[in-house]
Parts: structure tokens; C-alpha cells; sequence
């Protein structure tokens, strides 16, 4: 499971155990997550999170198995104004995920994906 808070809560000033981590709020909400084969080292997990607040830094860790407790992750959301939204999950690459300067997304949705790409 994936765990995000901003990176001024407890989440990244404490101890860093996954029970302690497990039973922390989570922030925003997971919209996706995929599993890819990577290379000979092994697989790579993908979120698409959405509902963050923009201009903020974020600490996320990652729990597997309910034990095993990898991050922190460190990474900051754009802000609100800023002017390209997030291309993601098409079939050509569909690993990679990137901000592209698009009109905004047709509601509900927040990014775009195959089934939306203008």
C-alpha cells in the first residue's frame, strides 16, 4: 500500500516502521496502481494519485506485505496555476508518465490517459 503525507507531519519525522507507517492517514486518493515488469532486476510500481494540494511537499512510503517498508519518497505537486496537466498509462509507453501542455481535462477527469488524449 502506498502512504503520502505532507512532509511536515509525523509521517516523516518518526520512527519508520510499517506498522507505525501503516496506521498513518494517508493523503489524497490512489486513483490507480499498476504493476510493471521492469527489467532483470524486477518489477516497478505506478500510482496515479489525485485530490493533493498543489504547491506542497510530500513524503510517501511504500508497505508491502504488511512488513516490508520501502522510502521515503520525497516529491513536491505543482502548482496551482501551472499550465500542463499529467499524460499517462498510453499504450505505446505505458510506464511513463509526463506533464504536456493540454487544455484542461474534461470532467470528472484530473489527467489524461488513452481514453481522453485529444
Amino acid at each position: 500500500s502506498l502512504v503520502i503525507a505532507p512532509t511536515s507531519s509525523s509521517l516523516a519525522s518518526g520512527m519508520q516502521t510499517a506498522c507505525r507507517i501503516n496506521s498513518t492517514s494517508s493523503a489524497g486518493s490512489v486513483v490507480s496502481n499498476d504493476l510493471w515488469l521492469h527489467d532483470n532486476r524486477g518489477c516497478r510500481f505506478q500510482w496515479l494519485v489525485d485530490d493533493l494540494t498543489p504547491s506542497t511537499n510530500y513524503t510517501a512510503c511504500v508497505i508491502q506485505d504488511q512488513a516490508k517498508l520501502s522510502g521515503p519518497i520525497y516529491f513536491t505537486t505543482k502548482y496551482l496555476t501551472f499550465p500542463c496537466f499529467l499524460v499517462h498509462s498510453l499504450p505505446s509507453c505505458p510506464s511513463t508518465s509526463s506533464a504536456v501542455p493540454l487544455p484542461f481535462p474534461q470532467s470528472p477527469a484530473s489527467s489524461y490517459d488513452s481514453s481522453n488524449l485529444p
